[in-house]
């Protein structure tokens, strides 16, 4: 394994951590004239996206990725249920769990999200240095694949 301070010479945290949040704030400024995003509050935005990029969900699943409680869970469910962008349903494996899953505007929101980030990325891209291409695609899939598995210890 790299020596951590090695590491931390090549990439500060700080630096790293003012570049994540450039980067996101970046995104979360392309999102805002979007009308139906605009009106959404971040938790429910998260909530649509993480739907429609991992699936439905129970509310516990739900309650565990936004670390907040059950209560406010289902709060903020009953809320996007009233806007008819998601469904509640028991479990047909099990009735007493409460799936979720987008309805038809929901899934359109981030579809359109979706669209509209493709060419955000496209234009970004252009803008890149060939020969930089290579290295910002494997860091991303670096990335992801340390995001996915979970950072762990070698």
């Amino acid at each position: 394994m790299t020596d951590p301070y090695e590491i931390n010479d090549v990439l500060a945290t700080p630096v790293v951590f003012e570049s994540l949040f450039d980067i996101v704030s970046y995104f979360a400024d392309y999102f805002k004239p979007a009308v139906q995003i605009r009106s959404l509050k971040t938790s429910e935005l998260f909530i649509l996206l993480y739907l429609f990029l991992k699936g439905p969900k129970n509310m516990n699943q739900l309650s565990r990725f936004l670390n907040t409680t059950k209560s406010n869970m289902t709060a903020l469910i009953d809320h996007m249920e009233r806007q008819d962008l998601l469904k509640r349903e028991h479990s047909k494996v099990d009735r007493r769990v409460i799936d979720v899953s987008l309805k038809t505007k929901g899934k359109q929101i981030c579809e359109d999200a979706s669209d509209g980030f493709n060419e955000l990325v496209q234009e970004f891209f252009k803008k890149v240095k060939k020969e930089d291409l290579p290295v910002i695609s494997k860091g991303f899939m670096c990335l992801h694949r340390l995001t996915a598995e979970g950072i762990t210890e070698e």
